[in-house]
C-alpha cells in the first residue's frame, strides 16, 4: 500500500511522530536516570522519585484543561507552545543545580508534555481523511511505544545533563520542522 500524504501531510506525520517519541523517551530516560540523579544532586530515594512523580502527576492533571484550552486557542498554537515549552524546560532540567529545581522543572515539563499529548492526535485526525487515519494513528502510536521502551541508555556514562541536552536538541529539531513546513 502506497502512503501518499502530500508534502504538508508527510511533514505533519513526521513531526507528530517525532514528538510522540520524544516525550515518553525522556520520561523513560528519567526513570533509568534516578540513581544517577541521586548521586549527582543528592537526596534520598523518596526525594529523587519526585522527579518522575512530578512529571507524571502534572501531565495527568493538565491533560483535560489543556485539551479545552486547545479548543479555545487552536490545536496548532497549543501544540507549538507545548513543544517549545518542553524544549526550554529540557534545557532548564539539564542546568538544574539542585534536586528541588530539577523537580520543579520536570513538573512544569509535564504540563508542556500534556500540551503535546492533548493536541497531537487531534491534529492528525484533522489533517488526514478517514481512509488514512488508521494507518497514520498506528504510526504515531508505534512511535509513542518505541519512545517509552528505549530507556535512555548511557545515562550513567554520559551524565544526566548531557543526556537531557541531547533530548532537548531532538525536540528543538522537531519544533523547527513543524513550524517551518506546516504552519508557514
Amino acid at each position: 500500500m502506497k502512503l501518499d500524504l502530500g508534502p504538508a501531510g508527510s511533514a505533519t506525520l513526521i513531526v507528530m511522530s517525532a514528538t510522540s517519541f520524544i516525550a515518553p523517551f525522556i520520561a523513560s530516560a528519567m526513570n533509568v536516570a534516578v540513581p544517577a540523579i541521586g548521586r549527582q544532586l543528592g537526596g534520598s530515594a523518596a526525594e529523587v522519585s519526585w522527579v518522575v512523580t512530578g512529571y507524571l502527576l502534572t501531565t495527568a492533571c493538565a491533560l483535560l484543561p489543556v485539551g479545552r484550552l486547545a479548543d479555545m486557542l487552536g490545536r496548532g498554537n497549543v501544540f507549538i507552545a507545548g513543544l517549545w515549552g518542553f524544549v526550554a524546560l529540557s534545557f532548564a532540567c539539564a542546568q538544574a543545580g539542585t534536586l528541588a529545581w530539577l523537580i520543579l522543572f520536570r513538573s512544569l515539563q509535564g504540563v508542556a508534555a500534556a500540551m503535546i499529548f492533548a493536541t497531537s492526535m487531534a491534529i492528525l485526525t484533522a489533517t488526514y481523511p478517514v481512509q488514512k487515519r488508521g494507518l497514520v494513528l498506528g504510526i504515531n502510536v508505534t512511535c509513542v511505544y518505541l519512545g517509552g521502551s528505549l530507556p535512555g541508555a548511557g545515562t550513567d556514562k554520559a551524565g544526566l545533563a548531557s543526556r537531557i541536552q541531547r533530548n532537548s536538541f531532538d525536540s528543538l529539531a522537531a519544533g523547527r520542522l513543524k513550524w517551518k513546513k506546516v504552519w508557514q
